[in-house]
């Protein structure tokens, strides 16, 4: 059964690190939506697994789907559904299977400053693509966007997309942007509230750990030996991904 990490960063960036969090009234909001709730930006930034988010609205709202652990139009049985949820120091690993399916999973970390609060999430598209979602207070500026900065290098995403819930940036993240993310310490996410200027310092603690967590056995062993700054050595050695080598993560590093 091979899993898919369903990015992201959604700084989102979305995740569930200790839940799928979403910002409300300038609180992060645990868990997912349950199904059939109205395809808002809202229950689309809180829950991209479930069936809401795969909805034609919510791909008009982001331009994109998100990968699902849901299928279109069948029905979920009762017990058939798990979400793990799996704390990796300041990042958290989340994954949704339902019964005969194979896993979708996402990383997410929640940041807090100066009275505001922004999630990050790295979860994956429908169309394969990995995906960085950051969740904003409702209040951001649109037109100012959001940008993550880390490694020496600075990712603008504008304009927001907001309805009266969230804000919410995404832009795709490859290969390279992930491994160096892996290796970083921390990262900025910076943007506008009430025409004023706030940056929101994120750590990257532990998104590595929990990224080498899910890849291929056999892709894991050979990196074992180049552990990423913001993981715990002994933790990756000792800690192979439960995937199959069809994962979709395989040769990320």
């Amino acid at each position: 059964m091979s899993t898919i990490l369903r990015p992201l960063i959604v700084i989102g960036v979305l995740t569930a690190m200790a839940g799928s969090p979403a910002v409300m009234a300038g609180e992060m909001t645990p868990w997912a939506q349950p199904a059939g709730t109205a395809a808002t930006l809202s229950s689309i930034a809180m829950s991209p697994p479930t069936p809401a988010a795969t909805s034609a609205s919510a791909a008009a709202s982001l331009g994109f789907e998100w990968a699902s652990a849901f299928e279109p139009g069948k029905a979920v049985g009762v017990g058939d559904y798990t979400r793990t949820v799996r704390p990796f120091l300041d990042w958290t690993q989340i994954c949704d299977v339902v019964r005969g399916g194979r896993p979708i999973c996402y990383l997410e970390t929640i940041a807090r400053q100066d009275g505001a609060a922004v999630a990050w999430r790295i979860a994956l598209a429908k169309d394969g693509r990995s995906m960085s979602l950051v969740i904003l207070p409702a209040d951001a500026s649109q037109t100012a966007g959001v940008t993550v900065g880390f490694g020496g290098m600075s990712r603008p995403v504008k304009p927001l997309v907001c309805d009266r819930a969230v804000c919410v940036g995404t832009f795709p993240v490859d290969a390279a942007i992930i491994s160096l993310l892996a290796r970083e310490e921390r990262a900025t996410v910076s943007f506008e509230r009430e025409g004023k200027p706030i940056t929101i310092s994120a750590s990257l603690r532990g998104m590595g750990l929990a990224l080498f967590d899910l890849m291929p056995k056999a892709v894991a062993q050979r990196d074992a030996s180049r552990s990423p700054a913001n993981t715990q050595p002994k933790r990756l050695a000792t800690a192979p991904a439960k995937t199959a080598p069809s994962s979709p993560w395989e040769g990320l590093r």
